[in-house]
């Protein structure tokens, strides 16, 4: 990119940057005209849709047009809205090629506006975590190891942030039971479970996942989105995951099968169907024999049970 002309490339960013907002307000619209009762307010939100959308395609008509003409590669989260709006091809764009048939634009603003990426203190990416409701309160879960690894414990901070959100938010840690002075290896499905909750209300307008608690056939593939840490901080879809065996501890052995695979920083992933329900999370993965492991929705619901108890 230093072989470009200094004004073109800052046009790019200043168009990159109308982009993300503009995309971002009309993801907030969408969500509350979905979740609100109130017609006058439901009218609003479709106008305010409509007088955006038109805009939001010239502005990635115009970047797609000249990052082809420089040569300028385009970032992962402008193709992921390009996509949405039937400006890139996906495949074409995004040598990763995260998107399959199966996942509905519909389920794409779903999970990101829902999945995190979780920080340790110096603000780099170490994990992946979701928000999901229980008995009317919304929590965001990850796995305990995620925020052990870097001296957390229960009460304290943590900060996270959602996809193409323009700042982190302070969280706290509210339920990290894992045994003392043992290795993490060892924790079963239960005690591998940290929830979060925010320290002040975000004032985007986020749903929670729904946590399906049943598993109707393990021959159906699922899906999920993760903040890895080696590939796409934006985040990467995985695809084509089938359910396995159950194993000791509690977890579920998964099979992957599609060209990108669960990695590093997918701990705290949530597995999803195609309905966008949620079977559990990435609990750890096993890079020499691509195999991974996945704490299931049940013993979720277990531990935001025993919180709702201690109150």
């Amino acid at each position: 990119m230093g072989h470009n002309p200094p004004l073109k490339v800052n046009i790019i960013a200043d168009l990159e940057k109308s982009i993300r907002e503009n995309y971002r307000l009309i993801q907030e619209y969408e969500t509350l005209k979905d979740i609100s009762v109130d017609p006058l307010e439901i009218r609003r939100a479709n106008h305010f849709i409509e007088k955006r959308k038109p805009l939001l395609k010239e502005l990635l008509a115009r970047h797609l047009a000249l990052c082809t003409k420089l040569g300028y590669q385009i970032p992962n989260d402008i193709v992921d809205v390009g996509a949405d709006f039937s400006i890139f091809d996906v495949e074409r764009h995004n040598p990763l090629g995260n998107h399959t048939s199966e996942i509905t634009q519909k389920n794409i603003a779903l999970y990101t506006q829902a999945i995190l990426a979780i920080k340790d203190d110096m603000k780099v990416t170490v994990g992946t975590g979701f928000l999901a409701q229980y008995a009317k309160n919304t929590y965001i879960l990850t796995c305990a190891h995620v925020v052990h690894a870097f001296g957390k414990k229960e009460g304290d901070k943590v900060n996270v942030k959602f996809f193409a959100s323009k700042k982190d938010l302070q969280t706290e840690i509210c339920w990290l039971r894992v045994p003392p002075n043992t290795n993490p290896n060892d924790w079963d499905a239960f005690e591998d479970i940290a929830v979060i909750k925010p320290v002040i209300a975000s004032s985007s307008v986020r749903i929670p996942l729904t946590l399906r608690t049943k598993i109707t056939s393990i021959s159906e593939e699922y899906h999920c989105f993760a903040y890895v840490k080696t590939r796409r901080p934006r985040g990467v879809w995985i695809d084509h995951i089938r359910f396995g065996e159950k194993v000791d501890g509690g977890f579920i052995e998964l099979e992957q099968q599609g060209k990108n695979v669960i990695t590093h920083g997918a701990s705290g992933s949530p597995v999803s169907d195609t309905h966008g329900m949620i079977l559990g999370m990435i609990q750890a993965v096993y890079d020499k024999d691509r195999v991974a492991y996945l704490t299931p929705t049940e013993i979720i619901l277990n531990v935001l049970e025993s919180i709702e108890e201690e109150k």
